[in-house]
């Protein structure tokens, strides 16, 4: 019997509605399901992420969404394929509302084997996280793009990119 997971791109926004830019992975996941992409299914993960492993069990290509800090400009967009080399200390989760941060969550997935073929890592540069604001302008201002950049990743993914 064939899984259905293995023939969807699973898009998994990561963050905490309630910290400044930390939701920005939430905001980027809510803005991608609204497009209706065929092919690809949405999911928000602001708890414990170690719930990954089940969102993405069987699932052959996955792209996750986190706020990082990695010192570049705040809004910068960061692409990295992390399926055979680990996250970057330097694009981790900064203040990770989260147990683990993401990076610590592939990493764990790695060894257990329990890591998709294909894992992309869209992380937005970010700048405060302080409870109870909003996205700081440079993030906000960074959505349009952000969205058409991952739009366009998951339909290479998914082969409705208009590619022969």
């Amino acid at each position: 019997m064939k899984n259905p997971a293995a023939d969807e791109v699973l898009l998994i926004g990561v963050g905490n509605d309630l910290r400044g830019d930390d939701r920005v992975g939430l905001v980027l996941a809510r803005a991608i399901r609204a497009r209706g992409l065929s092919g690809v299914r949405v999911v928000e993960c602001s708890g414990y992420i170690t719930a990954w492993f089940g969102h993405w069990s069987g699932a052959d290509a996955v792209v996750m969404i986190d706020a990082v800090v990695s010192g570049a400009r705040p809004g910068t967009l960061h692409r990295l394929d992390v399926s055979k080399d680990p996250l970057p200390a330097s694009h981790r989760s900064p203040s990770s509302s989260h147990i683990l941060d993401v990076g610590q969550i592939v990493e764990l997935a790695r060894t257990l084997h329990r890591l998709p073929r294909r894992l992309l890592i869209f992380g937005v540069e970010c700048e405060q996280f302080e409870q109870g604001t909003d996205l700081s302008p440079a993030v906000q201002a960074a959505l349009p793009a952000a969205v058409t950049a991952i739009e366009e990743t998951l339909r290479q993914l998914t082969g409705a990119d208009g590619a022969s």
